[in-house]
């Protein structure tokens, strides 16, 4: 599906897209303030009228809102949607960007453009690798409740390695499914299936998890309140001594990570993995 980053039209904290299956008609976006003054911005993009919708999705993952897109025929017979009337009532702050940049997009609609699959229990964006110079890599988001982990729901997760592909998860998720609900056993075995991957980022509501597994290798928590900054051991390493890691490795960890109730469970965890050399002490 073609998704237009909207967010680049109008500043807002998290990703706006308007998402649609094909370009069956032109549609009048119009975007438009009365306080504290005046402003009516358009741009005309190409949408299928039957399947359109909004979608807001927060820095760190996970859909915190969407809807269908409520078009209007003008006069005319012309499609047309105030998508920041939608955000109104939505209560999603925004303000407008430089006219420059509006105009630049006006002329060169397709620079908005990126692909988004969406999914019973969310969305995916994926990219494709290009040799040693930049791993493939994709990036979940779910909505609300549709997806946990050890217990822990999960917002968003992205996952990147050379000659990896988010098709290999497909054994262990169902694109058909409304929601995922995996144990502890289950986290492991998936992660092992990855191989070894260069990123691991695991957001939820209380604590996020991002390990580079690659060049400068790292592992951090945010979460309660802190961060922690940790090594990833050398043990993690391939035989031949470099990097990307050796990813299924740091299953029970993420799981004992994503089970922390608190901070001191934080600390546990993150202890637990410097006594098993998953992880290194910060320096």
């Amino acid at each position: 599906m073609i998704a237009y980053r909207l967010f680049w039209l109008l500043n807002t904290e998290g990703y706006l897209y308007l998402v649609t299956d094909g370009q069956k008609e032109d549609c009048t976006i119009l975007m438009t303030a009365a306080r504290p003054k005046k402003v009516r911005r358009s741009i005309t993009l190409g949408l299928n009228p039957d399947d359109a919708m909004l979608l807001y999705e927060g820095k760190e993952g996970g859909i915190l809102w969407h809807c269908s897109l409520p078009l209007q025929r003008s006069d005319d017979g012309a499609l047309q949607v105030d998508v920041t009337e939608l955000l109104r009532t939505a209560g999603i702050p925004f303000t407008f960007c430089e006219p420059g940049k509006l105009r630049t997009y006006q002329s060169r609609p397709y620079e908005l453009w990126r692909r988004l699959d969406l999914y019973p229990w969310g969305c995916l964006t994926a990219a494709e690798g290009f040799a040693l110079d930049a791993p493939a890599s994709a990036s979940f988001s779910f909505y609300p409740g549709s997806c946990r982990l050890c217990g822990a729901e999960i917002r968003g997760l992205t996952m990147a390695g050379f000659g990896w592909a988010h098709q290999m998860l497909r054994s262990h998720v169902s694109a058909d499914v409304r929601s995922i609900d995996m144990d502890e056993a289950a986290v492991c075995r998936c992660l092992e299936d990855q191989g070894s991957l260069t990123k691991l980022l695991v957001s939820t509501p209380q604590i996020s998890i991002a390990a580079h597994l690659f060049f400068l290798t790292s592992f951090r928590v945010e979460g309660f309140g802190r961060s922690w900054q940790y090594g990833v051991s050398r043990s993690l390493y391939q035989e031949n001594g470099c990097a990307p890691c050796k990813t299924g490795r740091l299953g029970p960890l993420v799981c004992r990570l994503l089970q922390a109730a608190n901070e001191a469970q934080v600390e546990q965890a993150l202890q637990w993995a410097a006594a098993e050399d998953i992880l290194h002490r910060p320096v």
